[in-house]
């Protein structure tokens, strides 16, 4: 399985690859952490199990917190993130890092949705070669 893990802002990235992913007949499930159940639905995940963790500045500590607590566990961990600093960044298999604008008012979301755009594009062709 995939778990896609985000909160705040990055949470529509996460939804979008739930979304996509989803219409391929990917299994994954989306973390959403409703009710509080963020860390019950995180110790779900096995060894066979990925994680796609998505944060940026000001990153969020629960997603930074869970990142580092599946690294412990061996857990494969792919992080789509801002900078190679980035508390997911280290912790991460595989780190994506993008620019989301933050230098600007408004914290845009475009780099980080082509990003997901692209994995899902690069996931579907691989399925057709299957």
């Amino acid at each position: 399985d995939i778990h896609l893990l985000a909160q705040g802002r990055s949470f529509a990235v996460a939804h979008y690859l739930h979304y996509a992913l989803s219409r391929l007949e990917v299994r994954c499930l989306l973390v959403d952490g409703a009710g509080g159940m963020l860390r019950h639905q995180m110790a779900r995940v096995g060894p066979d199990d990925a994680v796609i963790a998505i944060s940026f500045a000001p990153y969020t500590p629960i997603v930074a917190e869970q990142v580092s607590s599946l690294s412990e566990r061996a857990i494969k961990i792919i992080s789509i993130t801002d900078s190679p600093l980035s508390p997911l960044a280290s912790r991460s298999t595989v780190s994506f890092e993008v620019q989301n604008g933050s230098d600007q008012a408004f914290n845009t979301l475009v780099a980080p949705i082509c990003l997901a755009q692209s994995l899902v594009v690069g996931v579907g062709q691989l399925l057709e070669q299957t």
